[in-house]
């Protein structure tokens, strides 16, 4: 079958979404405190999901509403909950006030002017206003370890897409979403993410038109314009969530932002009573192994440094900005003695050792690079600096395998790290 034979054959409709409002937001990427070792239940849902009346009318982003609602209360609670088909039509009728479902297409009804498709963002607040939803957040969708975290912590999210007809012929039925730059755009679309298939680099799962595609990160990247974190109360009564997302905080940058007129309710955890014991025998204070890093040189570009334990058992070369008195991004940091913690370093979706109150600095992270551009203030290990890309300046190598064994060696634990 050709394409065109197969949109001719396709039942759904695209041109639902229109363009990003970009009204005031709270960023959902300030709220992750850490992310869940496992999924808090399972990914991508082979539920039976429903049209919602797609097929005919331009209501993408409430039946993209309803699919992620479906998924996090089958998921959080064992009970798939939809809207009804008029509960449906009364949604999009929040912003096609003159739209009739029964209604002719040259009059008021499906594919007539009274169907104009919604603003997703502005379909967000009016739930929050209606008691259905209690927030939400602006996901950076360009960001991949912050848009996976988002899908990996809320078990869905929900986005907003540009069509192509590709996606809507051979992809649709092959079960894949790329980007194909050649194929004619179609309209803008509202689908929920719902999982992925593992690793970073891989596929991403929606829910679309009835069942659930893969879409690969080119789509994501060319297609995508705009995706929200959406907190439905059921998040809030899981602990799992709660351990990995600040509500306080997040609950306190809503009320912010909207003058006082949205209040999210932060459960309050009752300190349990310890009961009590003897007093233990006295232990010697815990030592915190040590570390000391030794900077060689400063060129005015870079600066090369040797790292040693305090063991004298393992010894590496470093790499750092030069020093322009602690200027974001590129400047190495103070001189000084520091905490080192083993903390999840979101853009590796990974964890690293982290530099701790660093002076007015954040996100100073130990870890891979090869060249000084891969530095914001960070410290990269690796071995026998060279120049490896010709830009007269020295750079690491076997950056992987050096830092590797160097989190081996400390075993994830803190230590000390001394810069002189």
């Amino acid at each position: 079958m050709s394409e065109a034979e197969n949109i001719h054959t396709f039942i759904g409709r695209a041109k639902g979404k229109r363009e990003p409002s970009n009204r005031k937001s709270v960023p959902f990427g300030n709220f992750i405190t850490s992310i869940p070792p496992s999924p808090l239940f399972d990914y991508s849902p082979n539920f039976t999901y429903p049209m919602d009346g797609n097929d005919s009318v331009g209501d993408c982003v409430v039946a993209g509403w309803d699919h992620f609602r479906q998924v996090v209360t089958g998921l959080l609670t064992g009970t798939q909950k939809n809207f009804t088909q008029d509960e449906i039509w009364a949604f999009y009728q929040t912003q096609n006030p003159g739209f009739d479902p029964k209604g002719l297409s040259t009059a008021n009804g499906p594919g007539s002017s009274s169907d104009r498709g919604m603003d997703i963002q502005v379909f967000l607040e009016y739930l929050v206003s209606q008691k259905q939803i209690l927030g939400f957040a602006r996901i950076d969708y360009t960001n991949e370890a912050e848009f996976k975290a988002a899908v990996y912590m809320g078990l869905g999210i929900i986005t907003g897409v540009v069509i192509r007809q590709a996606q809507m012929g051979p992809q649709f039925f092959d079960g894949t979403w790329d980007y194909v730059p050649t194929s004619p755009v179609d309209g803008g679309h509202c689908v929920p993410f719902v999982g992925y298939l593992g690793q970073p680099s891989d596929q991403v799962t929606c829910v679309t038109w009835g069942r659930l595609i893969n879409c690969t990160q080119q789509f994501i990247t060319n297609q995508m314009d705009e995706a929200w974190f959406v907190l439905m109360q059921e998040h809030v009564d899981h602990p799992g969530f709660r351990n990995s997302f600040n509500l306080a905080a997040f609950a306190q940058a809503v009320s912010d932002i909207t003058g006082g007129k949205v209040a999210i309710p932060v459960p309050i955890v009752p300190t349990p009573q310890p009961t009590p014991v003897p007093k233990p025998t006295p232990v010697p204070p815990q030592i915190l192994p040590t570390v000391t890093l030794t900077r060689n040189t400063d060129n005015g570009v870079e600066t090369l440094g040797t790292l040693t334990t305090g063991d004298n058992q393992f010894q590496c070369r470093t790499l750092e900005r030069s020093w322009l008195n602690n200027q974001t991004n590129i400047s190495c940091i103070p001189k000084g003695t520091y905490i080192v913690s083993w903390k999840f370093k979101l853009n590796e979706f990974r964890y690293r050792y982290q530099i701790m109150n660093v002076p007015k600095r954040t996100g100073i992270f130990m870890h891979v690079g090869d060249f000084f551009f891969n530095s914001a203030g960070c410290i990269l290990m690796g071995s026998l600096p060279q120049d490896i890309n010709s830009d007269k300046q020295l750079d690491l190598i076997n950056s992987t395998s050096i830092t590797t064994s160097f989190e081996a060696k400390m075993g994830k634990k803190d230590f000390i790290l001394t810069i002189q």
